[in-house]
């Protein structure tokens, strides 16, 4: 995800102390089955869509870093509920569809850019 996480990888992260998140920052998040590593996809209150792996916001086509392996996922349009977040992984080209709506509070962490 920097452009792109591998298996193994690490990565400097600080804690989130200011309410604004970015589109495509790289986050950590808890989640009901632990923490867990994605990018924004989406921010509060945003529609949503994916057709054969382009990403649609507010029905405009958002171009993606070219790194991410895009696959063919369609996702019905969706809105992105208040005080939430959208995050999706890099690699959309395995048949699991890993797509999270979380709460602001379960981001605790981001990605510094730099250790």
């Amino acid at each position: 995800m920097l452009p792109t996480l591998e298996s193994g990888d690490l990565i400097w992260m600080r804690k989130v102390r200011s309410p604004e998140l970015r589109r495509f920052e790289v986050v950590l998040a808890r989640t009901a089955v632990g923490l867990t590593t994605k990018r924004i996809i989406g921010l509060p209150g945003e529609r949503i869509a994916m057709q054969d792996g382009v990403l649609f916001v507010n029905g405009q086509r958002i171009d993606e870093n070219p790194t991410v392996r895009k696959g063919f996922w369609s996702i019905s349009e969706g809105t992105v509920l208040p005080g939430a977040y959208l995050l999706m992984g890099d690699n959309r080209e395995l048949p699991e569809r890993v797509v999270l709506m979380v709460d602001r509070a379960a981001i605790i962490g981001r990605h510094t850019g730099s250790p």
